[in-house]
């Protein structure tokens, strides 16, 4: 579909634009173990970027995503 835009910058489909945005645990993210954030009024199934633990109600921002799948990091 980049033929139809021509000179306009790349668009990012929904779940694309969530990276660099910033959320809320509602469930906890565990180290092998994913939970849930809060994004937005939206929620979506989490995993921690380091491998390490993150507690509900810490901020976190969104590193990437997969699928439906929210790659997170501690802000």
């Amino acid at each position: 579909m980049k033929y139809l835009h021509r000179g306009e910058e790349e668009r990012k489909s929904n779940a694309d634009a969530l990276e660099g945005r910033e959320g809320v645990v509602i469930e906890e993210v565990q180290p092998q173990r994913s939970g849930y954030v809060k994004v937005d009024g939206d929620e979506w199934r989490a995993v921690s970027a380091d491998g390490s633990l993150i507690k509900r109600g810490e901020k976190v921002r969104i590193v990437k995503m997969e699928s439906i799948v929210a790659t997170v990091e501690r802000v």
